[in-house]
C-alpha cells in the first residue's frame, strides 16, 4: 500500500485540569519538558521515524487546548484533531498508535519499516520495568491489523493484547522510555531526563559573566549568568537571570526565571518562577509557573508556606 506511515495519538485520561493547574496547563501532554511541550517531543519522535500525518484523538476540551499550542502542523508532520478514528487515519502501510505522553528514547523507524514492508503484521514497544510489569508505549499496525482492530476504541495496552492475539507475525520489544503523565511528578522528571539526553550544546559566551559551563547545555542568548556553574545536560530559557547558582544535570529552567544563591539539579523550573537563597540544594523538584521559593531573613524567623492541592514540601 503506497504512502507514508501515519499515527494516531491517544489523549484519553490526560485532560486533568485540577491536577495540572499548578503547572499552568490543563492537558498533561502540554507540560513543558526541556522547555517544550511534552507532546512536541512525542511528535518529534514520530516525525523522525518517517510519520507524516498524525491524528490527535481526544475530547473537545483536549483537542482545543492542544490545537491552541500546536496548530495544524509540526514541521513536515501534518496534524489533524479528531474525536474518532476514520478511514483516513488507517489508510497507510503502517499506523503508529501511541499515547500522547509516551516519550520513547530512540527511533521506532525500524519497527515501522518492518510493518510497512509487510515483514511484520504489527509491532509492540513496551517501556518501563521488564515484562510483564512494563507498559505499552506504542503499537505499529499493518493494513490488515488496522482494518481488524479499532485504534481509537481501547487503551493502547488492550490494543497491543488484541494485536498479539490476532496477528501472526508481531514483534514485542522493550524500549527505553516512559509514560510521563501516568507516574505523576516522577514521570515528568523522568521524561525531562530522557528529553535532555543527547542534547547538543549551544551557548553564547556573551551571556556569561564569571560563569562556567561543563557538559552539554543550551542557554538562550538573552539569558544572563553571573558566577554560575552549569553542569549539563541542562537547558536555560529566554530572559533567565542566574546569580551565584549551581545548575546540575538534567535541569530545565524556563523563560524569565530568576535564581539567586541556589543549587538546583534534576529539576523542572517553569516560566517566571523565582528561587532565592533556599539554603538547601533543590533536587528532583518541580516549580510551577511564577512560583516563588525564597528565604526571608527578617526576624522572628519561621517558615511561611502557601501550597495547593497535591503539593509536596520535603525538608532535609
Amino acid at each position: 500500500m503506497p504512502g507514508a506511515p501515519k499515527a494516531v495519538v491517544l489523549t484519553a485520561g490526560l485532560h486533568q485540569p485540577d491536577r495540572l493547574s499548578r503547572l499552568g496547563v490543563r492537558v498533561c501532554p502540554l507540560v513543558p519538558i526541556a522547555n517544550r511541550p511534552l507532546l512536541v517531543h512525542v511528535l518529534d519522535g514520530l516525525r523522525a521515524a518517517g510519520v507524516r500525518e498524525a491524528a490527535i484523538l481526544g475530547d473537545g476540551a483536549t483537542r482545543a487546548a492542544i490545537a491552541a499550542v500546536l496548530g495544524e502542523g509540526h514541521g513536515e508532520l501534518a496534524i489533524r484533531y479528531v474525536d474518532h478514528v476514520d478511514h483516513r487515519a488507517l489508510d497507510a502501510p503502517a499506523v503508529v498508535v501511541q499515547p500522547a505522553d509516551a516519550l520513547l528514547r530512540g527511533s521506532s523507524a525500524a519497527a515501522i519499516d518492518d510493518v510497512a514492508g509487510a515483514r511484520l503484521d504489527g509491532a509492540v514497544m513496551r517501556v518501563g520495568k521488564p515484562a510483564p510489569a512494563s507498559r505499552v508505549g506504542a503499537c505499529v499496525l499493518g493494513p490488515d491489523a488496522a482494518a481488524a482492530l479499532d485504534p481509537g476504541g481501547a487503551s493502547v495496552d488492550a490494543l497491543a493484547d488484541a494485536l498479539v492475539a490476532s496477528a501472526e507475525h508481531v514483534s514485542v520489544a522493550e524500549v527505553r522510555g516512559c509514560l510521563a503523565c501516568a507516574d505523576g511528578d516522577d514521570g515528568l522528571l523522568h521524561a525531562n531526563r530522557i528529553a535532555l539526553e543527547g542534547l547538543a550544546g549551544s551557548v553564547d559566551v556573551a551571556s556569561l559573566a564569571g560563569s562556567e559551563i561543563q557538559g552539554p547545555a543550551v542557554i538562550h542568548p538573552t539569558a544572563r549568568l553571573r558566577s554560575t556553574l552549569v553542569r549539563g545536560p541542562a537547558i536555560i530559557g529566554a530572559g533567565v537571570r542566574l546569580d551565584d547558582v549551581y545548575v546540575g544535570p538534567y535541569t530545565a529552567i524556563g523563560d524569565d526565571v530568576v535564581v539567586e544563591g541556589a543549587e538546583i539539579e534534576h529539576s523542572l523550573v517553569l516560566a517566571g518562577a523565582q528561587v532565592r537563597y533556599p539554603g538547601v540544594r533543590l533536587t528532583t523538584s518541580i516549580l510551577g509557573p511564577r512560583a516563588r521559593l525564597v528565604r526571608d531573613f527578617h526576624l522572628p524567623r519561621g517558615m511561611r508556606v502557601a501550597v495547593g492541592a497535591d503539593a509536596v514540601v520535603a525538608l532535609s
